[in-house]
Protein backbone atom coordinates (compact mmCIF):
# COMPACT_ATOMS: atom_id res chain seq x y z
CA UNK A 1 0.00 0.00 0.00
CA UNK A 2 1.40 3.32 -1.08
CA UNK A 3 2.16 6.58 1.06
CA UNK A 4 -0.84 8.03 -0.40
CA UNK A 5 -3.46 5.86 0.52
CA UNK A 6 -2.58 5.20 3.62
CA UNK A 7 -2.91 8.57 4.43
CA UNK A 8 -6.00 9.20 2.90
CA UNK A 9 -7.61 6.22 4.73
CA UNK A 10 -6.25 7.07 8.18
CA UNK A 11 -7.91 10.88 7.77
CA UNK A 12 -11.12 8.97 6.82
CA UNK A 13 -11.34 6.79 9.84
CA UNK A 14 -10.41 9.89 12.00
CA UNK A 15 -13.24 11.51 10.27
CA UNK A 16 -15.81 8.90 10.57
CA UNK A 17 -14.90 8.62 14.41
CA UNK A 18 -15.10 12.34 15.00
CA UNK A 19 -18.61 12.66 13.15
CA UNK A 20 -19.34 9.17 15.71
CA UNK A 21 -18.42 11.27 18.62
CA UNK A 22 -20.49 14.15 17.26
CA UNK A 23 -23.62 12.07 16.45
CA UNK A 24 -23.57 10.45 20.01
CA UNK A 25 -23.46 14.12 21.56
CA UNK A 26 -26.17 15.54 19.50
CA UNK A 27 -28.40 12.17 19.95
CA UNK A 28 -27.41 12.42 24.04
CA UNK A 29 -28.33 16.60 23.56
CA UNK A 30 -31.84 15.74 21.82
CA UNK A 31 -32.87 12.93 24.25
CA UNK A 32 -31.75 15.21 27.68
CA UNK A 33 -33.78 17.89 25.96
CA UNK A 34 -36.60 15.93 25.86
CA UNK A 35 -36.76 15.45 29.35
CA UNK A 36 -35.99 18.64 30.66
CA UNK A 37 -38.90 19.91 28.38
CA UNK A 38 -41.18 17.23 30.10
CA UNK A 39 -39.82 18.03 33.33
CA UNK A 40 -40.24 22.02 32.41
CA UNK A 41 -43.99 22.01 31.54
CA UNK A 42 -44.90 19.47 34.89
CA UNK A 43 -42.88 22.83 37.00
CA UNK A 44 -45.01 25.27 34.84
CA UNK A 45 -48.01 23.70 35.58
CA UNK A 46 -47.67 22.84 38.84
CA UNK A 47 -47.09 26.70 39.58
CA UNK A 48 -50.20 27.52 38.42
CA UNK A 49 -52.09 24.98 40.04
CA UNK A 50 -50.00 25.96 43.29
CA UNK A 51 -51.08 29.77 43.18
CA UNK A 52 -54.78 28.57 42.97
CA UNK A 53 -54.48 26.18 45.59
CA UNK A 54 -52.69 28.69 48.34
CA UNK A 55 -55.75 31.03 47.57
CA UNK A 56 -58.14 28.21 49.31
CA UNK A 57 -59.46 27.26 45.31
CA UNK A 58 -59.53 23.48 45.85
CA UNK A 59 -61.01 23.22 43.08
CA UNK A 60 -59.42 23.05 40.00
CA UNK A 61 -60.03 26.10 37.87
CA UNK A 62 -58.10 25.02 34.59
CA UNK A 63 -57.71 21.92 32.28
CA UNK A 64 -54.65 21.09 30.55
CA UNK A 65 -55.20 18.30 28.01
CA UNK A 66 -52.09 16.56 27.98
CA UNK A 67 -51.40 16.28 31.51
CA UNK A 68 -53.38 14.37 34.22
CA UNK A 69 -53.64 15.40 37.42
CA UNK A 70 -54.95 13.48 40.96
CA UNK A 71 -54.77 13.86 44.38
CA UNK A 72 -54.55 11.18 46.68
CA UNK A 73 -54.63 10.84 50.83
CA UNK A 74 -51.39 9.04 51.62
CA UNK A 75 -53.17 5.51 52.32
CA UNK A 76 -54.71 5.80 49.06
CA UNK A 77 -52.14 6.11 46.91
CA UNK A 78 -52.24 3.59 43.88
CA UNK A 79 -49.59 0.81 44.93
CA UNK A 80 -47.71 1.18 41.89
CA UNK A 81 -47.13 5.29 42.36
CA UNK A 82 -46.44 4.69 46.36
CA UNK A 83 -42.35 3.98 45.55
CA UNK A 84 -42.00 7.21 43.70
CA UNK A 85 -39.85 9.88 45.44
CA UNK A 86 -40.67 13.74 45.89
CA UNK A 87 -40.46 15.52 42.35
CA UNK A 88 -40.10 14.78 38.90
CA UNK A 89 -39.83 10.52 38.02
CA UNK A 90 -40.32 8.33 34.94
CA UNK A 91 -42.80 5.62 35.07
CA UNK A 92 -43.00 3.52 32.16
CA UNK A 93 -43.61 6.41 29.40
CA UNK A 94 -44.83 8.29 31.92
CA UNK A 95 -43.29 11.66 33.40
CA UNK A 96 -44.81 12.33 36.80
CA UNK A 97 -44.41 14.90 38.96
CA UNK A 98 -44.99 14.05 42.33
CA UNK A 99 -45.94 16.65 45.42
CA UNK A 100 -47.22 16.67 48.80
CA UNK A 101 -49.99 19.39 49.99
CA UNK A 102 -51.26 20.18 53.24
CA UNK A 103 -52.09 17.75 55.43
CA UNK A 104 -51.48 14.30 54.28
CA UNK A 105 -52.58 14.40 50.66
CA UNK A 106 -49.85 14.25 48.02
CA UNK A 107 -50.10 15.32 44.00
CA UNK A 108 -49.68 13.63 40.67
CA UNK A 109 -49.24 15.31 37.97
CA UNK A 110 -48.81 12.73 35.17
CA UNK A 111 -47.32 13.87 31.38
CA UNK A 112 -46.90 11.23 28.93
CA UNK A 113 -44.82 10.70 26.08
CA UNK A 114 -46.24 12.36 22.79
CA UNK A 115 -45.02 10.31 20.14
CA UNK A 116 -46.54 12.22 16.75
CA UNK A 117 -44.30 15.23 16.70
CA UNK A 118 -41.15 13.90 18.85
CA UNK A 119 -40.66 11.17 16.41
CA UNK A 120 -40.96 13.35 13.47
CA UNK A 121 -38.51 15.32 15.28
CA UNK A 122 -35.97 12.55 16.04
CA UNK A 123 -36.24 11.39 12.56
CA UNK A 124 -35.59 14.58 10.98
CA UNK A 125 -32.52 15.10 13.43
CA UNK A 126 -31.02 11.60 12.21
CA UNK A 127 -32.04 12.46 8.71
CA UNK A 128 -29.55 15.13 8.80
CA UNK A 129 -26.75 13.64 11.31
CA UNK A 130 -26.63 11.11 8.57
CA UNK A 131 -26.28 14.06 6.01
CA UNK A 132 -24.00 16.04 7.87
CA UNK A 133 -21.88 12.60 8.94
CA UNK A 134 -21.76 11.90 4.83
CA UNK A 135 -20.70 15.29 3.91
CA UNK A 136 -17.78 15.39 6.78
CA UNK A 137 -16.68 12.39 5.33
CA UNK A 138 -16.41 12.99 1.57
CA UNK A 139 -15.06 16.21 2.63
CA UNK A 140 -12.23 14.63 4.78
CA UNK A 141 -11.89 12.19 1.93
CA UNK A 142 -10.83 14.74 -0.55
CA UNK A 143 -8.91 16.59 1.96
CA UNK A 144 -7.17 13.78 2.58
CA UNK A 145 -6.05 12.45 -0.85
CA UNK A 146 -5.37 16.22 -1.75
CA UNK A 147 -2.40 16.45 1.79
CA UNK A 148 -1.56 13.22 0.60
CA UNK A 149 -0.86 14.51 -3.32
CA UNK A 150 1.34 17.56 -1.86
CA UNK A 151 3.23 15.39 0.68
CA UNK A 152 3.88 12.17 -1.89
CA UNK A 153 4.42 14.19 -4.86
CA UNK A 154 7.77 15.62 -3.34
CA UNK A 155 9.00 11.81 -2.73
CA UNK A 156 7.89 10.67 -6.12
CA UNK A 157 10.21 13.12 -7.67
CA UNK A 158 12.88 12.17 -5.21
CA UNK A 159 12.55 8.58 -6.31
CA UNK A 160 11.96 9.47 -10.20
CA UNK A 161 15.68 11.51 -10.10
CA UNK A 162 17.25 9.04 -8.50
CA UNK A 163 16.13 6.40 -10.85
CA UNK A 164 16.74 8.29 -13.84
CA UNK A 165 20.14 9.52 -12.54
CA UNK A 166 23.72 8.64 -13.56
CA UNK A 167 27.30 9.16 -12.84
CA UNK A 168 27.95 11.74 -14.94
CA UNK A 169 25.09 14.09 -12.96
CA UNK A 170 26.37 16.23 -10.76
CA UNK A 171 23.30 16.43 -8.38
CA UNK A 172 20.95 13.61 -9.18
CA UNK A 173 18.23 15.47 -6.34
CA UNK A 174 16.80 18.69 -7.21
CA UNK A 175 16.08 20.26 -4.10
CA UNK A 176 12.60 21.85 -2.94
CA UNK A 177 10.51 23.73 -0.65
CA UNK A 178 10.69 21.33 2.09
CA UNK A 179 13.30 21.52 4.43
CA UNK A 180 13.15 17.57 5.46
CA UNK A 181 13.23 16.56 1.92
CA UNK A 182 16.04 19.06 0.98
CA UNK A 183 18.13 17.44 3.86
CA UNK A 184 17.29 13.85 2.30
CA UNK A 185 18.12 15.61 -1.10
CA UNK A 186 21.40 16.38 0.03
CA UNK A 187 22.13 13.41 1.87
CA UNK A 188 21.42 11.23 -1.65
CA UNK A 189 23.88 13.50 -3.58
CA UNK A 190 26.48 13.59 -0.69
CA UNK A 191 26.47 9.46 -1.40
CA UNK A 192 26.20 10.10 -4.82
CA UNK A 193 29.62 12.25 -5.07
CA UNK A 194 31.23 9.57 -3.02
CA UNK A 195 30.07 6.77 -4.93
CA UNK A 196 31.62 8.73 -8.22
CA UNK A 197 34.65 9.31 -5.93
CA UNK A 198 35.27 6.04 -4.95
CA UNK A 199 34.75 4.70 -8.50
CA UNK A 200 37.08 7.38 -10.30
CA UNK A 201 39.38 6.39 -7.44
CA UNK A 202 39.17 2.68 -8.00
CA UNK A 203 38.88 3.07 -11.99
CA UNK A 204 42.69 4.67 -12.15
CA UNK A 205 43.99 2.42 -9.44
CA UNK A 206 43.06 -0.19 -11.62
CA UNK A 207 44.53 1.18 -14.50
CA UNK A 208 47.85 1.80 -13.16
CA UNK A 209 47.70 -1.78 -11.46
CA UNK A 210 46.86 -3.28 -15.30
CA UNK A 211 50.26 -1.47 -16.87
CA UNK A 212 52.69 -2.45 -13.20
CA UNK A 213 51.51 -6.08 -13.98
CA UNK A 214 51.91 -5.63 -17.74
CA UNK A 215 55.50 -4.99 -17.83
CA UNK A 216 56.73 -7.73 -15.20
CA UNK A 217 54.92 -10.06 -17.97
CA UNK A 218 56.49 -8.80 -21.24
CA UNK A 219 59.49 -8.87 -19.35
CA UNK A 220 59.11 -12.63 -18.47
CA UNK A 221 57.38 -13.75 -21.97
CA UNK A 222 60.60 -12.08 -24.07
CA UNK A 223 63.13 -13.63 -21.93
CA UNK A 224 61.29 -16.89 -22.07
CA UNK A 225 61.28 -16.13 -25.93
CA UNK A 226 64.65 -15.80 -25.69
CA UNK A 227 65.64 -19.04 -23.52
CA UNK A 228 63.14 -21.11 -26.11
CA UNK A 229 64.94 -20.19 -29.08
CA UNK A 230 68.42 -22.46 -27.41
CA UNK A 231 70.79 -20.37 -29.73
CA UNK A 232 71.69 -17.98 -27.19
CA UNK A 233 75.32 -18.03 -24.99
CA UNK A 234 75.28 -18.81 -21.70
CA UNK A 235 75.58 -15.04 -19.89
CA UNK A 236 72.06 -14.14 -22.10
CA UNK A 237 70.43 -17.20 -20.44
CA UNK A 238 71.67 -16.11 -17.47
CA UNK A 239 70.47 -12.72 -17.94
CA UNK A 240 67.40 -13.96 -19.06
CA UNK A 241 66.69 -15.68 -16.00
CA UNK A 242 67.89 -13.28 -13.65
CA UNK A 243 65.14 -10.40 -15.47
CA UNK A 244 62.54 -13.07 -15.07
CA UNK A 245 63.45 -13.52 -11.28
CA UNK A 246 63.12 -9.82 -10.74
CA UNK A 247 60.22 -9.23 -12.29
CA UNK A 248 58.43 -12.59 -10.80
CA UNK A 249 59.73 -10.55 -7.53
CA UNK A 250 58.26 -7.58 -8.75
CA UNK A 251 54.84 -9.00 -9.44
CA UNK A 252 54.92 -11.13 -5.92
CA UNK A 253 55.70 -7.97 -3.98
CA UNK A 254 52.23 -6.25 -5.98
CA UNK A 255 50.50 -9.02 -5.19
CA UNK A 256 51.30 -9.16 -1.47
CA UNK A 257 50.49 -5.43 -1.28
CA UNK A 258 47.45 -5.92 -2.83
CA UNK A 259 46.01 -8.82 -0.48
CA UNK A 260 47.08 -6.31 2.61
CA UNK A 261 45.05 -3.26 1.07
CA UNK A 262 42.30 -5.63 0.64
CA UNK A 263 42.07 -6.73 4.42
CA UNK A 264 42.05 -3.95 5.48
CA UNK A 265 38.99 -1.06 5.65
CA UNK A 266 38.11 1.83 7.64
CA UNK A 267 36.07 -0.89 10.23
CA UNK A 268 38.80 -3.54 10.67
CA UNK A 269 41.96 -2.02 11.46
CA UNK A 270 44.59 -2.30 14.46
CA UNK A 271 46.49 0.40 14.87
CA UNK A 272 50.08 0.44 16.77
CA UNK A 273 52.14 3.39 18.00
CA UNK A 274 55.58 3.52 16.89
CA UNK A 275 58.85 5.78 15.61
CA UNK A 276 59.10 5.30 12.47
CA UNK A 277 62.85 6.39 12.23
CA UNK A 278 64.04 2.89 11.71
CA UNK A 279 61.57 2.13 9.35
CA UNK A 280 62.19 5.10 6.93
CA UNK A 281 65.73 4.33 7.25
CA UNK A 282 65.55 0.19 6.23
CA UNK A 283 63.31 1.14 2.71
CA UNK A 284 66.02 3.44 1.88
CA UNK A 285 68.81 0.95 2.55
CA UNK A 286 67.15 -1.67 1.06
CA UNK A 287 66.11 0.66 -2.12
CA UNK A 288 67.86 -0.34 -5.82
CA UNK A 289 68.83 3.60 -6.55
CA UNK A 290 71.67 4.76 -4.03
CA UNK A 291 72.35 7.81 -6.19
CA UNK A 292 69.26 9.54 -4.65
CA UNK A 293 70.45 11.45 -1.45
CA UNK A 294 67.85 11.03 1.12
CA UNK A 295 67.17 14.39 3.85
CA UNK A 296 65.42 12.63 6.45
CA UNK A 297 63.75 14.81 9.99
CA UNK A 298 62.67 12.62 12.21
CA UNK A 299 62.63 13.10 15.45
CA UNK A 300 62.88 10.58 18.53
CA UNK A 301 60.18 11.10 20.18
CA UNK A 302 58.06 11.53 17.11
CA UNK A 303 54.92 8.81 17.63
CA UNK A 304 52.70 7.47 14.73
CA UNK A 305 49.42 5.54 15.23
CA UNK A 306 48.50 3.24 12.27
CA UNK A 307 48.82 -0.19 11.46
CA UNK A 308 52.36 -1.37 10.77
CA UNK A 309 51.86 -3.03 7.18
CA UNK A 310 49.77 -0.33 5.95
CA UNK A 311 52.58 2.30 6.95
CA UNK A 312 55.47 0.05 5.69
CA UNK A 313 53.66 0.05 2.03
CA UNK A 314 52.78 3.42 2.09
CA UNK A 315 56.33 4.47 2.83
CA UNK A 316 57.61 1.96 0.23
CA UNK A 317 55.69 3.71 -2.38
CA UNK A 318 56.75 7.17 -1.37
CA UNK A 319 60.23 6.23 -1.37
CA UNK A 320 59.96 3.80 -4.45
CA UNK A 321 58.25 7.07 -6.55
CA UNK A 322 61.00 9.36 -5.47
CA UNK A 323 63.79 6.49 -6.42
CA UNK A 324 62.40 6.30 -10.12
CA UNK A 325 61.52 10.39 -10.39
CA UNK A 326 63.55 12.33 -8.54
CA UNK A 327 66.57 14.29 -9.47
CA UNK A 328 69.51 14.23 -7.01
CA UNK A 329 67.64 14.17 -4.27
CA UNK A 330 64.57 13.75 -2.03
CA UNK A 331 63.56 15.19 1.54
CA UNK A 332 61.20 13.67 3.91
CA UNK A 333 60.11 14.89 7.22
CA UNK A 334 57.60 13.90 9.65
CA UNK A 335 56.12 14.55 12.55
CA UNK A 336 53.13 13.36 15.16
CA UNK A 337 51.04 14.89 12.91
CA UNK A 338 51.90 14.57 9.36
CA UNK A 339 54.45 13.55 6.62
CA UNK A 340 55.83 15.81 3.44
CA UNK A 341 58.28 14.57 1.07
CA UNK A 342 59.40 16.42 -2.07
CA UNK A 343 61.80 16.08 -4.67
CA UNK A 344 62.69 17.94 -7.83
CA UNK A 345 61.89 15.40 -10.83
CA UNK A 346 64.19 14.76 -13.63
CA UNK A 347 63.37 15.91 -17.44
CA UNK A 348 61.00 13.82 -19.07
CA UNK A 349 59.12 12.20 -16.01
CA UNK A 350 57.37 15.45 -15.10
CA UNK A 351 53.54 13.27 -16.07
CA UNK A 352 54.87 10.54 -14.33
CA UNK A 353 55.91 11.69 -11.23
CA UNK A 354 51.94 11.65 -9.63
CA UNK A 355 50.43 9.55 -12.02
CA UNK A 356 52.42 6.30 -10.68
CA UNK A 357 50.87 3.01 -9.26
CA UNK A 358 52.31 4.15 -5.65
CA UNK A 359 50.63 7.33 -5.66
CA UNK A 360 47.52 5.53 -6.29
CA UNK A 361 48.10 3.12 -3.32
CA UNK A 362 49.42 5.77 -0.91
CA UNK A 363 45.60 7.05 -1.74
CA UNK A 364 43.70 3.93 -0.75
CA UNK A 365 46.07 3.81 2.18
CA UNK A 366 45.25 7.41 3.25
CA UNK A 367 41.69 6.55 2.45
CA UNK A 368 41.59 3.64 4.62
CA UNK A 369 43.20 5.42 7.86
CA UNK A 370 40.98 8.56 7.22
CA UNK A 371 44.36 10.77 6.55
CA UNK A 372 44.17 13.87 4.09
CA UNK A 373 46.41 13.40 1.33
CA UNK A 374 47.43 16.34 -0.79
CA UNK A 375 50.09 16.26 -3.98
CA UNK A 376 51.20 18.21 -6.29
CA UNK A 377 53.20 18.91 -8.90
CA UNK A 378 55.37 22.85 -9.28
CA UNK A 379 58.39 24.38 -11.33
CA UNK A 380 58.88 20.36 -11.86
CA UNK A 381 58.85 19.96 -8.40
CA UNK A 382 56.97 17.05 -6.61
CA UNK A 383 55.44 17.91 -3.58
CA UNK A 384 53.23 15.35 -1.11
CA UNK A 385 51.58 15.83 2.19
CA UNK A 386 49.83 13.10 4.42
CA UNK A 387 48.27 15.00 7.59
CA UNK A 388 47.11 11.93 10.26
CA UNK A 389 44.87 13.84 11.79
CA UNK A 390 41.98 15.04 8.99
CA UNK A 391 40.84 18.25 8.40
CA UNK A 392 38.73 20.26 6.12
CA UNK A 393 39.75 20.94 3.15
CA UNK A 394 39.36 25.24 2.63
Amino acid sequence: MTYRKKFTLAFIAYSLFLTLIYSILILGTLYTTEDQLYQHLLEQYYTKLSEQYDKGNQSIGFQEPLISQKIYRKEAIPKHLRNLPAGIAELEEDHILVKPLKGDQVLFLTLPEVDGLNDKFESFVLILLFIFSLIIILCGAALAFILARQLSTPIENLVKDVKQASLDTDNICKEGNYYELNMLARSFNEAMLHIKTTLKREKSFTQSVSHELRTPLMVMKSNLDILKAHKEPLTIITRSTDRMLRATNSMSNLTNVFLILARHDKFSIEKESFNPAHIIQSFIDASDNQSINWNVDCQPNTTISSPVDLFNILLSNIIDNANKYAEESATMVITNDHLETYNKIRIGTENSGSSHLGINIIERICYALDWRMMHKIEHSVFFLRIDFQKTLET
